[in-house]
């Protein structure tokens, strides 16, 4: 598929909107930095998965600092571990402790 700069930023701005009005309604008590790494979470990994997660349950229990610790589970891709070099896939590591320290921020 081919899109302009201006096509692109318009489907950023919906799919990441959509990401965030998901967790608003998802973990409304959450504090706000936590909402915005559930998000980007949301945006990578979709709805579903934060849904059926126990990074929401404890999201939700108010236990924040265990919930920050499960992104650091969601490090596989297609049964790769992304925490092996060979995986080639190192950036989700990075992308989750990157979400971890966010959601910790001001708790």
């Amino acid at each position: 598929d081919r899109a302009t700069p201006e096509q692109c930023a318009a489907y950023l701005q919906g799919d990441l909107g959509g990401s965030v009005d998901y967790v608003m309604r998802a973990a409304p008590a959450a504090p706000i930095l936590a909402k915005l790494a559930m998000a980007d979470f949301v945006y990578n990994v979709g709805p579903g998965s934060l849904g059926r997660s126990t990074l929401l349950r404890l999201a939700r229990a108010g236990q924040h600092e265990a919930a920050a610790e499960q992104f650091r589970r969601w490090v596989y891709v297609s049964g790769r571990d992304c925490r092996q070099p060979a995986s080639n896939c190192g950036g989700i590591v990075r992308r989750r402790e990157l979400q971890r320290t966010l959601y910790l921020v001001g708790l």
